[in-house]
């Protein structure tokens, strides 16, 4: 019997939050992830691929997943015409936008070996330019899906990737599946163990050398910064040691006075004030002016920090306010004093064993700063405030 009604409307709305009609051009709109969950699967037929000039592709192996700045994937490797390739995957829906994101100036996308667009896109394409010659290959994706985009929605849960799909495995993943589920927790107990004294070796020689308040509250630093900023946060804390920011805020103010004269250095210090006359920055600026001709010079500007990829909530403004506050928090016998009597208590009312969830969930609140200040509800120093405390 053949159908009387379609069902194609009823999808094209549950599509909504994924594609949107440009009323300008009558064209339907892609979300960029979109394109990434189908190169990561490899939902179009592979076995006659062909670059945009006509070249053989085949993919040997996709790439990872990259969550932080740069091509959207790495490590990929590819063969055109038999030859191979290595480098990154840079994804985009039309090729157009390669030129409109800038990524022919910016250094970080000179290893991409191919680009990959779901269409040409509307205007002139320049080709777009790495580091080598003839690279990156451009590959046009559309006529080669294996389903269209409205049943491959249907199958896939955009919004859970990549956590939920199982692909782009690594090489221990076959071995590892074959072990037992006692083998499995060895081993990872085993590898956690090994990154311990990794992590211990790495900040041996710091210990001996600067002692270790200043190795932890460099590490602190750096854990605060994330991928996007852990180097701009490490050289932030070496250029401005812990020693010698505590001794340019003066000692008989209140303590909340304290912190913003830390905040103001940390700010200042970091290049993102910038002599901005901004509300988050107004209190801040003049504590900054008075004192930084006593500060060494920065090598940091704002354009060392990174917001890319970033959740406002975690963007370095809101970071380096934070760092203030823990410093002041552990001001009298230190932080890593502090972080280490936290440590001993636990220990000694676990009676030695692994502490419970509940437990350690409190010794993470070590890191945690509830305050009431401007950047308790404000992402950036010119931002709306929010309606509560984040």
């Amino acid at each position: 019997m053949t159908a009387l009604f379609s069902d194609a409307y009823l999808k094209f709305t549950h599509l909504y939050n994924q594609l949107q009609v440009r009323e300008e051009d009558n064209t339907i709109r892609v979300p960029e992830k979109v394109i990434r969950c189908i190169w990561n699967d490899q939902l179009f037929c592979t076995p006659s691929l062909k670059t945009r000039e006509g070249q053989n592709l085949e993919i040997v192996y996709p790439g990872y997943w990259n969550f932080g700045k740069g091509p959207d994937f790495t490590s990929a490797t590819i063969k055109v015409n038999g030859k191979v390739y290595e480098g990154d995957v840079e994804l985009h829906v039309y090729a157009t936008d390669w030129n409109a994101h800038g990524h022919s100036r910016n250094p970080d996308f000179d290893n991409v070996i191919l680009h990959v667009y779901m269409w040409q896109g509307r205007g002139k394409v320049h080709r777009p330019q790495g580091k080598q010659k003839d690279l990156p290959f451009r590959f046009e994706i559309k006529n080669y899906l294996t389903k269209g985009i409205l049943e491959l929605n249907g199958e896939l849960d955009f919004e859970n990737y990549p956590v939920l799909n199982h692909c782009n495995v690594g090489l221990c993943h076959q071995p590892l599946a074959q072990l037992s589920r006692e083998k499995l927790t060895q081993v990872l107990n085993a590898a956690g163990e090994a990154r311990v004294f990794t992590k211990m070796e790495r900040f041996n020689d710091s210990i001996i050398i600067e002692g270790y308040e200043q190795t932890f509250y460099r590490g602190v630093a750096e854990a605060m910064g994330y991928p996007e900023n852990k180097q701009t946060f490490q050289a932030l804390a070496d250029t401005l040691p812990l020693t010698e920011l505590k001794s340019l805020v003066p000692e008989k103010i209140r303590k909340a006075e304290r912190v913003l004269h830390t905040q103001a250095l940390l700010f200042g210090f970091s290049g993102l004030m910038n002599n901005e006359n901004k509300a988050g920055f107004r209190k801040l600026l003049p504590i900054w002016k008075a004192c930084r001709d006593r500060v060494p010079r920065s090598p940091l500007t704002k354009k060392d920090w990174c917001f890319r990829a970033i959740r406002p909530a975690n963007y370095p403004y809101r970071r380096l306010a934070g760092l203030a506050h823990l410093i002041g928090r552990h001001e009298k016998t230190g932080m890593f004093a502090d972080f280490m009597g936290s440590y001993q208590k636990i220990l000694t009312s676990s009676g030695g064993k692994i502490p419970d969830k509940k437990t350690l969930n409190s010794f993470n609140d070590f890191f945690c700063v509830a305050t009431d200040d401007y950047w308790a509800n404000h992402y950036t120093p010119d931002g709306k405030t929010l309606p509560q405390h984040q």
